[in-house]
């Protein structure tokens, strides 16, 4: 008879901020008292290089940050949890991790849930290269991370904002249709930023297609979350004067 599957969740130890398409907050979130147990000096040592890290990207030294401090972490967890049969996670709080323990209990797979720094590595890393204009890589880190987290909403949105960058609208919409499914299983503090980070990139996309009625609707979404969101009030004033000039066109 096969063994039940493991199923473990370790701390999770950090959260920062990293402005316009950011990161969750800009407070340590509270390590769960279940998670606080599994806690180690090896993950708050990867949290601490993390930090390092994001301190040098913000002084615009991305390189330096990805090269000294982001790869070594996510190089460290690779070898730390490289058992071929085990399927490993990385989430931000307990909501999501037990999401993953338990699709790993359904499907009989040995289930791990591990720090969030190995996925948050793999997020500022992604983060960084789209500063460095080296897209495709960037795409690739994102994709790395959402193997790690697939319901986490906050890479979601930034694959969604890397693709409306590239101008694949469609896939955005996706992207950013995900995002705002999985705020469900975002941390307390990070669920109003997360959810209005999507309705904002669903409705960026929506106006690049011509969908004005969609994109007002995801913006109004975002100012009933957030009544102060001026980009939000600003997007609906744009799509009113687009809709006025083509109208007062389509009537010569």
């Amino acid at each position: 008879m096969k063994p039940s599957p493991i199923i473990t969740a370790l701390a999770f130890t950090w959260c920062v901020c990293l402005g316009c398409h950011a990161m969750a907050d800009n407070t340590p979130a509270k390590i769960p008292e279940a998670a606080a147990e599994a806690n180690n000096a090896h993950d708050l040592e990867q949290s601490a290089l993390l930090k390092q890290g994001l301190d040098l990207a913000a002084k615009g030294n991305r390189e330096t940050a990805i090269r000294d401090f982001y790869d070594p972490v996510i190089a460290y967890y690779e070898r730390a949890y490289s058992d071929t049969h085990k399927h490993y996670f990385s989430a931000r709080d307990t909501a999501e991790a037990l999401l993953y323990a338990l699709d790993g209990a359904k499907t009989n797979t040995d289930t791990l849930v591990v720090s969030r720094n190995w996925v948050e590595a793999h997020f500022v890393k992604g983060f960084a290269l789209v500063d460095l204009g080296q897209l495709n890589a960037a795409r690739a880190e994102f994709d790395s991370a959402l193997k790690l987290a697939p319901h986490n909403s906050q890479v979601r949105a930034e694959l969604g904002s890397l693709y409306n960058r590239q101008k694949e609208f469609s896939k955005a919409l996706e992207s950013y249709q995900q995002a705002e499914q999985d705020v469900e299983f975002s941390p307390p503090e990070a669920k109003t930023l997360d959810q209005v980070r999507a309705c904002h990139g669903l409705g960026y996309a929506y106006t690049e297609l011509g969908q004005w009625d969609d994109a007002e609707k995801a913006y109004r979404k975002a100012l009933e979350i957030n009544p102060n969101d001026q980009q939000s009030l600003k997007e609906i004033q744009y799509i009113q004067r687009q809709r006025s000039a083509r109208g007062a066109t389509a009537a010569q």
